[in-house]
Protein backbone atom coordinates (compact mmCIF):
# COMPACT_ATOMS: atom_id res chain seq x y z
CA UNK A 1 0.00 0.00 0.00
CA UNK A 2 1.27 3.92 -0.85
CA UNK A 3 1.47 6.39 1.38
CA UNK A 4 1.75 10.06 -0.02
CA UNK A 5 2.96 11.42 3.25
CA UNK A 6 5.80 9.15 4.06
CA UNK A 7 8.25 11.47 2.71
CA UNK A 8 7.52 13.59 5.92
CA UNK A 9 8.13 11.11 8.34
CA UNK A 10 11.78 12.86 9.18
CA UNK A 11 10.26 16.19 9.04
CA UNK A 12 10.58 18.37 12.19
CA UNK A 13 8.74 21.37 12.82
CA UNK A 14 9.92 24.30 14.94
CA UNK A 15 7.22 26.51 16.44
CA UNK A 16 8.41 29.15 14.97
CA UNK A 17 8.13 27.67 11.41
CA UNK A 18 4.34 26.43 12.97
CA UNK A 19 3.60 29.99 13.33
CA UNK A 20 5.40 31.27 9.98
CA UNK A 21 2.66 29.56 8.63
CA UNK A 22 0.13 30.55 10.75
CA UNK A 23 1.19 34.62 10.00
CA UNK A 24 1.49 33.72 6.08
CA UNK A 25 -2.50 32.72 5.98
CA UNK A 26 -3.26 36.10 7.99
CA UNK A 27 -0.94 37.95 5.81
CA UNK A 28 -2.53 37.18 2.68
CA UNK A 29 -6.17 38.03 4.55
CA UNK A 30 -7.26 34.34 5.58
CA UNK A 31 -8.08 33.15 8.60
CA UNK A 32 -6.84 29.86 10.39
CA UNK A 33 -8.84 27.32 12.18
CA UNK A 34 -6.28 25.49 14.72
CA UNK A 35 -7.59 22.49 16.30
CA UNK A 36 -5.66 21.25 18.99
CA UNK A 37 -6.50 17.28 20.16
CA UNK A 38 -5.25 15.43 22.94
CA UNK A 39 -6.18 13.49 25.92
CA UNK A 40 -7.05 15.25 28.98
CA UNK A 41 -4.00 16.88 31.40
CA UNK A 42 -1.35 15.95 27.98
CA UNK A 43 -0.43 19.42 27.44
CA UNK A 44 -3.09 21.10 24.65
CA UNK A 45 -3.13 24.11 26.82
CA UNK A 46 0.29 24.53 27.17
CA UNK A 47 0.89 23.96 23.57
CA UNK A 48 -1.54 26.56 22.43
CA UNK A 49 -1.06 29.05 24.60
CA UNK A 50 3.04 28.68 23.97
CA UNK A 51 2.05 29.41 20.51
CA UNK A 52 -0.39 32.09 21.46
CA UNK A 53 2.54 34.08 23.64
CA UNK A 54 5.07 34.06 20.73
CA UNK A 55 2.57 35.86 18.76
CA UNK A 56 2.54 38.44 21.47
CA UNK A 57 4.85 40.88 20.05
CA UNK A 58 4.02 42.73 17.14
CA UNK A 59 7.63 44.18 16.23
CA UNK A 60 8.95 40.17 16.89
CA UNK A 61 5.67 39.22 14.69
CA UNK A 62 6.98 41.17 11.67
CA UNK A 63 10.69 40.42 11.92
CA UNK A 64 10.06 36.54 12.12
CA UNK A 65 7.58 36.54 9.34
CA UNK A 66 9.75 38.88 7.09
CA UNK A 67 12.88 36.02 7.84
CA UNK A 68 10.84 33.37 6.82
CA UNK A 69 9.51 34.66 3.55
CA UNK A 70 12.94 35.85 2.51
CA UNK A 71 14.40 32.03 2.98
CA UNK A 72 11.20 30.09 1.55
CA UNK A 73 9.73 32.86 -0.67
CA UNK A 74 12.33 35.17 -2.11
CA UNK A 75 10.35 36.05 -5.31
CA UNK A 76 7.30 35.55 -4.79
CA UNK A 77 5.03 39.06 -4.86
CA UNK A 78 1.76 38.89 -2.42
CA UNK A 79 0.35 41.63 -0.94
CA UNK A 80 1.69 41.51 2.80
CA UNK A 81 -0.36 42.31 5.28
CA UNK A 82 0.74 41.46 8.27
CA UNK A 83 1.79 45.15 9.58
CA UNK A 84 -1.97 44.90 10.32
CA UNK A 85 -1.91 41.91 12.80
CA UNK A 86 -3.34 42.28 16.37
CA UNK A 87 -0.81 40.41 18.59
CA UNK A 88 -2.16 38.28 21.32
CA UNK A 89 -3.47 39.58 24.84
CA UNK A 90 -3.84 36.90 27.26
CA UNK A 91 -6.44 38.66 29.36
CA UNK A 92 -8.40 39.56 26.37
CA UNK A 93 -8.09 36.58 24.00
CA UNK A 94 -8.80 33.49 26.11
CA UNK A 95 -12.10 32.36 25.91
CA UNK A 96 -14.20 29.52 27.32
CA UNK A 97 -17.95 29.90 25.64
CA UNK A 98 -19.36 30.37 22.44
CA UNK A 99 -21.05 33.80 23.38
CA UNK A 100 -17.15 34.94 24.31
CA UNK A 101 -16.20 33.42 21.11
CA UNK A 102 -18.52 35.35 18.89
CA UNK A 103 -18.04 38.55 20.30
CA UNK A 104 -14.16 38.31 20.19
CA UNK A 105 -14.13 37.34 16.27
CA UNK A 106 -16.68 40.00 15.95
CA UNK A 107 -14.81 42.86 17.78
CA UNK A 108 -11.10 41.50 17.03
CA UNK A 109 -9.38 41.72 13.84
CA UNK A 110 -6.60 39.52 12.63
CA UNK A 111 -5.79 38.57 15.98
CA UNK A 112 -4.89 35.39 17.56
CA UNK A 113 -7.93 33.48 20.11
CA UNK A 114 -7.61 30.24 22.44
CA UNK A 115 -11.24 28.55 22.56
CA UNK A 116 -10.19 26.46 25.49
CA UNK A 117 -12.51 23.63 27.02
CA UNK A 118 -13.96 24.48 23.21
CA UNK A 119 -15.65 20.68 23.47
CA UNK A 120 -18.46 23.07 25.19
CA UNK A 121 -20.04 24.04 21.72
CA UNK A 122 -18.60 21.85 19.39
CA UNK A 123 -18.99 17.99 20.41
CA UNK A 124 -20.23 16.10 17.38
CA UNK A 125 -22.89 14.83 19.64
CA UNK A 126 -24.29 18.25 19.32
CA UNK A 127 -24.30 17.96 15.50
CA UNK A 128 -26.96 20.68 13.47
CA UNK A 129 -28.52 21.92 17.02
CA UNK A 130 -28.33 24.99 17.93
CA UNK A 131 -24.84 25.20 19.12
CA UNK A 132 -23.26 24.20 16.09
CA UNK A 133 -25.73 26.70 14.05
CA UNK A 134 -24.30 29.13 16.54
CA UNK A 135 -20.47 28.21 15.60
CA UNK A 136 -20.89 28.34 11.93
CA UNK A 137 -22.31 31.57 12.51
CA UNK A 138 -18.89 32.89 14.26
CA UNK A 139 -16.57 31.42 12.11
CA UNK A 140 -18.18 33.00 8.75
CA UNK A 141 -17.83 35.96 10.49
CA UNK A 142 -14.17 35.11 11.50
CA UNK A 143 -13.30 34.25 7.89
CA UNK A 144 -14.18 38.20 7.05
CA UNK A 145 -11.95 39.07 10.13
CA UNK A 146 -9.27 36.98 9.25
CA UNK A 147 -8.30 36.05 12.86
CA UNK A 148 -6.27 32.81 14.17
CA UNK A 149 -9.01 30.38 16.48
CA UNK A 150 -6.57 27.26 18.75
CA UNK A 151 -9.75 25.33 19.22
CA UNK A 152 -8.77 22.77 21.89
CA UNK A 153 -10.61 19.27 22.09
CA UNK A 154 -9.95 16.03 23.29
CA UNK A 155 -10.44 14.12 20.00
CA UNK A 156 -10.94 15.21 15.81
CA UNK A 157 -14.19 13.03 16.60
CA UNK A 158 -15.70 16.04 19.04
CA UNK A 159 -15.38 18.18 16.09
CA UNK A 160 -18.54 18.36 14.15
CA UNK A 161 -17.91 17.08 10.40
CA UNK A 162 -19.16 20.25 8.99
CA UNK A 163 -17.27 22.40 10.85
CA UNK A 164 -13.95 20.50 10.44
CA UNK A 165 -13.70 21.45 6.80
CA UNK A 166 -12.85 24.84 8.18
CA UNK A 167 -9.81 23.99 10.28
CA UNK A 168 -6.34 24.27 8.35
CA UNK A 169 -4.45 22.78 10.85
CA UNK A 170 -4.58 20.04 12.77
CA UNK A 171 -2.00 19.07 15.62
CA UNK A 172 -2.11 16.04 17.87
CA UNK A 173 -0.28 16.15 21.65
CA UNK A 174 0.65 12.37 21.20
CA UNK A 175 2.77 12.45 24.83
CA UNK A 176 3.96 15.61 26.39
CA UNK A 177 5.94 17.81 24.80
CA UNK A 178 5.19 15.85 21.56
CA UNK A 179 2.82 17.40 18.75
CA UNK A 180 1.96 15.70 15.50
CA UNK A 181 1.21 18.54 12.41
CA UNK A 182 -1.07 17.82 10.04
CA UNK A 183 -1.82 20.19 7.23
CA UNK A 184 -5.17 20.85 5.36
CA UNK A 185 -5.30 19.35 1.86
CA UNK A 186 -6.69 20.61 -1.30
CA UNK A 187 -10.12 19.88 -2.15
CA UNK A 188 -10.30 18.94 -5.42
CA UNK A 189 -13.11 19.43 -8.00
CA UNK A 190 -14.94 16.64 -7.81
CA UNK A 191 -15.28 17.71 -3.84
CA UNK A 192 -12.62 15.57 -2.10
CA UNK A 193 -12.74 16.75 1.37
CA UNK A 194 -9.92 18.79 3.30
CA UNK A 195 -10.18 16.52 6.19
CA UNK A 196 -11.17 13.32 5.03
CA UNK A 197 -11.66 10.69 8.26
CA UNK A 198 -13.03 8.22 7.18
CA UNK A 199 -10.03 7.39 4.44
CA UNK A 200 -7.69 8.00 7.37
CA UNK A 201 -9.69 5.17 9.73
CA UNK A 202 -9.69 3.00 6.37
CA UNK A 203 -5.75 3.70 6.59
CA UNK A 204 -5.36 3.10 9.90
CA UNK A 205 -7.73 -0.46 9.87
CA UNK A 206 -5.63 -1.87 6.59
CA UNK A 207 -2.16 -0.96 7.98
CA UNK A 208 -3.50 -2.66 11.67
CA UNK A 209 -4.39 -6.16 9.76
CA UNK A 210 -1.45 -5.70 7.77
CA UNK A 211 1.08 -5.53 10.60
CA UNK A 212 -0.98 -7.07 13.51
CA UNK A 213 2.10 -6.75 15.79
CA UNK A 214 2.52 -2.90 15.68
CA UNK A 215 0.88 -1.56 18.87
CA UNK A 216 0.55 2.10 17.34
CA UNK A 217 0.80 2.54 13.75
CA UNK A 218 2.55 5.66 12.40
CA UNK A 219 1.16 8.79 11.66
CA UNK A 220 2.83 9.48 8.80
CA UNK A 221 0.46 6.67 6.91
CA UNK A 222 -2.29 9.87 6.65
CA UNK A 223 -2.55 12.21 3.54
CA UNK A 224 -2.49 15.59 5.85
CA UNK A 225 0.39 14.41 8.17
CA UNK A 226 3.00 16.85 7.57
CA UNK A 227 5.45 16.40 10.24
CA UNK A 228 6.55 16.16 14.34
CA UNK A 229 6.67 19.41 16.99
CA UNK A 230 8.32 19.62 20.61
CA UNK A 231 7.24 22.06 22.53
CA UNK A 232 8.59 23.01 26.51
CA UNK A 233 6.51 23.26 29.48
CA UNK A 234 4.68 26.87 30.45
CA UNK A 235 6.54 29.90 31.70
CA UNK A 236 5.88 29.63 35.58
CA UNK A 237 4.41 33.09 35.59
CA UNK A 238 2.72 32.68 32.06
CA UNK A 239 0.97 29.50 33.84
CA UNK A 240 -0.16 31.11 36.81
CA UNK A 241 -1.16 34.31 35.02
CA UNK A 242 -3.33 31.87 32.57
CA UNK A 243 -4.97 29.60 35.89
CA UNK A 244 -5.56 32.61 37.28
CA UNK A 245 -7.33 33.84 34.23
CA UNK A 246 -8.93 30.37 33.68
CA UNK A 247 -10.77 30.14 37.15
CA UNK A 248 -11.94 34.03 36.93
CA UNK A 249 -13.32 33.42 33.75
CA UNK A 250 -14.85 29.95 34.63
CA UNK A 251 -16.49 31.44 37.23
CA UNK A 252 -18.07 34.23 35.21
CA UNK A 253 -19.52 31.82 32.78
CA UNK A 254 -20.82 29.95 36.22
CA UNK A 255 -22.41 33.10 37.37
CA UNK A 256 -23.96 34.04 33.82
CA UNK A 257 -25.49 30.56 33.51
CA UNK A 258 -27.00 30.57 36.79
CA UNK A 259 -28.32 33.77 36.47
CA UNK A 260 -29.62 32.74 33.29
CA UNK A 261 -31.46 30.05 35.15
CA UNK A 262 -33.00 32.62 37.53
CA UNK A 263 -34.31 34.69 34.51
CA UNK A 264 -35.92 32.19 32.97
CA UNK A 265 -37.28 30.63 36.25
CA UNK A 266 -38.72 34.60 36.88
CA UNK A 267 -40.06 34.27 33.24
CA UNK A 268 -42.38 30.57 34.32
CA UNK A 269 -43.11 32.35 37.50
CA UNK A 270 -45.19 35.20 35.81
CA UNK A 271 -46.71 33.36 33.13
CA UNK A 272 -48.20 31.40 36.07
CA UNK A 273 -49.64 34.09 38.48
CA UNK A 274 -51.41 34.99 40.42
CA UNK A 275 -51.09 30.93 40.80
CA UNK A 276 -47.76 31.49 42.23
CA UNK A 277 -49.23 33.36 45.00
CA UNK A 278 -51.20 30.16 46.23
CA UNK A 279 -48.14 28.31 45.77
CA UNK A 280 -45.90 30.86 47.58
CA UNK A 281 -48.86 30.66 50.47
CA UNK A 282 -48.49 26.61 50.52
CA UNK A 283 -44.78 26.70 51.28
CA UNK A 284 -45.45 29.25 54.01
CA UNK A 285 -47.82 26.22 55.41
CA UNK A 286 -45.27 23.67 54.81
CA UNK A 287 -42.36 25.63 56.71
CA UNK A 288 -44.31 26.62 59.41
CA UNK A 289 -44.93 22.93 60.28
CA UNK A 290 -49.26 23.85 59.56
CA UNK A 291 -49.34 20.98 56.31
CA UNK A 292 -47.60 17.73 57.96
CA UNK A 293 -50.25 15.33 55.44
CA UNK A 294 -49.40 14.60 52.03
CA UNK A 295 -53.57 14.26 51.48
CA UNK A 296 -53.70 17.97 52.62
CA UNK A 297 -50.75 18.95 50.44
CA UNK A 298 -52.21 17.17 47.35
CA UNK A 299 -55.51 18.67 48.25
CA UNK A 300 -53.92 22.13 47.18
CA UNK A 301 -53.99 20.45 43.37
CA UNK A 302 -57.86 21.55 43.23
CA UNK A 303 -56.51 24.99 43.95
CA UNK A 304 -53.85 25.00 41.87
CA UNK A 305 -55.54 23.69 38.73
CA UNK A 306 -52.32 21.87 38.22
CA UNK A 307 -51.13 18.13 38.59
CA UNK A 308 -49.24 16.33 41.48
CA UNK A 309 -46.12 16.44 39.98
CA UNK A 310 -46.21 20.19 38.60
CA UNK A 311 -47.26 21.54 41.74
CA UNK A 312 -44.71 19.58 43.50
CA UNK A 313 -41.86 20.90 41.18
CA UNK A 314 -42.72 24.81 41.47
CA UNK A 315 -43.59 24.19 45.16
CA UNK A 316 -39.88 22.81 45.15
CA UNK A 317 -38.07 25.22 43.11
CA UNK A 318 -39.77 27.73 45.57
CA UNK A 319 -38.10 26.10 48.36
CA UNK A 320 -34.64 25.93 46.74
CA UNK A 321 -34.45 30.24 45.85
CA UNK A 322 -35.60 30.31 49.58
CA UNK A 323 -32.32 28.55 50.58
CA UNK A 324 -34.16 24.99 51.57
CA UNK A 325 -32.28 22.29 51.00
CA UNK A 326 -35.20 19.77 51.37
CA UNK A 327 -37.89 18.92 49.23
CA UNK A 328 -41.48 20.15 49.76
CA UNK A 329 -42.10 15.71 50.72
CA UNK A 330 -39.29 15.91 52.92
CA UNK A 331 -41.11 18.96 54.78
CA UNK A 332 -43.92 16.89 55.43
CA UNK A 333 -42.24 13.93 56.72
CA UNK A 334 -40.22 15.96 58.86
CA UNK A 335 -43.50 17.95 60.30
CA UNK A 336 -45.31 14.66 60.35
CA UNK A 337 -42.60 13.34 62.62
CA UNK A 338 -42.10 16.61 65.01
CA UNK A 339 -46.10 16.71 65.51
CA UNK A 340 -46.00 12.73 66.23
CA UNK A 341 -43.18 13.76 68.64
CA UNK A 342 -45.49 16.15 70.42
CA UNK A 343 -47.96 14.36 70.67
CA UNK A 344 -45.77 11.50 72.68
CA UNK A 345 -44.43 14.27 74.78
CA UNK A 346 -47.88 15.26 75.53
CA UNK A 347 -49.09 11.95 76.52
CA UNK A 348 -46.25 11.71 79.11
CA UNK A 349 -47.31 15.00 81.09
CA UNK A 350 -50.97 13.67 80.89
CA UNK A 351 -49.79 10.18 82.52
CA UNK A 352 -47.61 12.48 85.25
CA UNK A 353 -50.54 14.22 86.11
CA UNK A 354 -52.94 11.77 86.44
Amino acid sequence: MKYPAKRYRQFRFSQKFFRYLLIRRVAIQKDNIVLVTGSRGIGKSTLAINMAMGLSNAEKIKNEYTKFVAKFHPKEKIEDHSNEINPFNMERDIVFTSDGLHDLCKNSKMGFIVADEAIVSTGRRNSMTKANKILHRILTINRKNCNTIFFLLPSVEDFDVSILQYVSHWVHVEDRGAAIVFLKGKPSVFGRKAWDLDKMRKTYDKFKDDNPTVARPPFWLFDNFRGKMKFGPMNIAVEEKYLKLAFEKKNKQDEEEELAKLKKSAKGDAKINPKIEILNSIVDELLSGKIYDTADYYAYCSKTEMTKAKMNKLANEILARRGDGRNALRVIKENKEHKDDKIAENMKIRKIIY
